[in-house]
């Protein structure tokens, strides 16, 4: 056999190596979209519930923060009007109010 037949063959060999990784890389790209496909047919289920908990768990951060802050809110609005009132009063006795 000379130089042109085992070109020829080279060429058959290296067309078959390149149609069964064109092959495979199709097979691979194939499974991928299927894949994405579930994927994206389970997300919204997944997202549905990932909002109710956060939903959850901001109603509970807002409830906690009613209840620890509207004391503290309340006792420094009674300490700001005491403090208003006292500086008037200071004011007003010492003659300074209206001037």
């Amino acid at each position: 056999m000379n130089l042109r037949g085992w070109s020829y063959i080279a060429e058959l060999v290296l067309s078959l190596e390149a149609l069964v990784l064109l092959a495979l890389i199709l097979l691979i790209a194939y499974f991928l979209v299927r894949g994405m496909n579930a994927v994206l047919k389970a997300v919204p289920a997944y997202l549905r519930q990932a909002h109710q908990i956060l939903e959850q768990a901001r109603s509970y951060v807002e409830l906690f923060c009613r209840i620890v802050i509207t004391p503290i809110t309340a006792v420094e609005s009674a300490l700001a009007k005491a403090r208003g009132m006292w500086r008037g009063v200071r004011r007003w006795l010492a003659g300074g109010l209206f001037s």
